[in-house]
């Protein structure tokens, strides 16, 4: 394949490193871009190439924080800090807005909120002025109806709410969005697994494969039959994730250490589970014991869901999501299983969006 490369124009890029380009084929008007729009974290990839022609998948990740109004005023006296505007309204996106929307609900997928989050993830990765092919995801909940056919209601949705997309404040040039290509989570994250960035089938599927999916909101498990088809009683989606590990933790922080529950940001707990260690008036605590206390009250809640689904005859298990590594000792005794029978893949939290860029690339080409 020969590339054509964005221009240099010494545009700010979440994706790329010094030397790196976003690449495309010669024939195509527009660059692909995937965007697993979770609601704790939005993650990114696309195709970048370097100078000396090797092309590679880069991730990034945002976090899915937005608020309605112009807050953050830049302290040197500039615009707010990642606003964009919808429908005469004003959002400010940002890790540490004092008073992010909730966005844990079944109308987030299609509704403004999601575009204006989509809108900075687009702008973030570098793609203003550029034409572009987009994915997103859905949770298999939402993505299939109870009788395993598409939701094609709620994919239409999502297809309609992007246009038009939330514009930035501060005079990028608009993007211009080819296509939208909709996904669903877990599975997409197996396709990740199954192929590498060549397009190469690298593992296989013996008996089955069950690749549970945790996320911010919710944990989608899928499981995969030989043909590489989802069996449909055997998955499903409940709404526990990573945010609720953050609801737990944020309890137990302020009875602890006598917080006030409004003063603890979701930047805050996420720093916490990441270093085991949170700022108190200036005094940097351990708390370990909190963290790992929260974790197992989510766990508790996900362990039947997952335990139900779980077959002897299994090939392996697949953790994956922005939980995968932090949850994963609690929701399963690795001791229990042989050696490579739980797989957590590489920077898990990506699953998701490498097999969506790889599924746009070697499927819907």
């Amino acid at each position: 394949m020969v590339n054509i490369l964005l221009n240099d124009t010494k545009k700010s890029s979440l994706l790329l490193e010094v030397g790196e380009k976003f690449y495309k084929d010669k024939d195509s008007n527009y660059f692909d871009l995937a965007d697993d729009n979770g609601y704790a974290y939005h993650k990114l990839a696309a195709w970048v190439i370097n100078e000396e022609g090797k092309k590679r998948i880069s991730t990034a990740c945002l976090a899915s924080r937005a608020q309605l109004g112009k807050v953050n005023v830049s302290a040197t006296g500039g615009n707010s800090v990642g606003l964009y505007e919808i429908d005469s309204e004003f959002y400010t996106v940002g890790d540490n807005v004092p008073d992010p929307e909730s966005i844990r609900n079944n109308s987030y997928c299609y509704s403004e909120l999601n575009n204006v989050l989509v809108a900075n993830s687009i702008y973030q990765a570098g793609f203003a002025g550029e034409s572009i092919r987009l994915a997103t995801g859905l949770p298999l909940k939402q993505y299939f109806n109870n009788d395993g056919e598409l939701n094609n209601k709620t994919i239409e949705k999502v297809e309609k709410s992007l246009k038009p997309l939330a514009t930035p404040y501060g005079g990028l040039q608009s993007v211009n969005i080819e296509n939208h290509l909709i996904y669903a989570e877990s599975l997409s994250a197996f396709v990740d697994w199954l192929v590498d960035e060549n397009g190469e089938m690298i593992n296989k599927v013996e008996n089955g494969v069950l690749v549970v999916d945790v996320g911010g909101g919710t944990t989608d498990i899928s499981f995969i039959t030989p043909s590489n088809e989802i069996y449909m009683p055997g998955s499903g989606t409940v709404k526990t994730g990573v945010l609720d590990v953050f609801k737990k933790l944020k309890q137990l922080i302020s009875f602890e250490y006598d917080v006030d529950e409004e003063h603890i940001r979701d930047d805050m707990l996420d720093k916490a589970i990441r270093t085991q260690v949170f700022n108190v008036r200036g005094i940097e605590q351990n708390c370990t014991a909190l963290v790992n206390k929260a974790k197992k009250h989510v766990a508790k809640r996900l362990n039947n869901f997952i335990n139900d689904l779980v077959s002897s005859t299994l090939d392996h298990i697949i953790f994956v999501g922005g939980g995968a590594e932090a949850l994963s000792e609690q929701l399963l005794n690795l001791e229990d299983y042989a050696e490579g029978f739980v797989v957590i893949p590489e920077e898990p939290q990506f699953s998701n969006v490498r097999g969506m860029l790889k599924l746009m690339t070697f499927v819907d080409a």
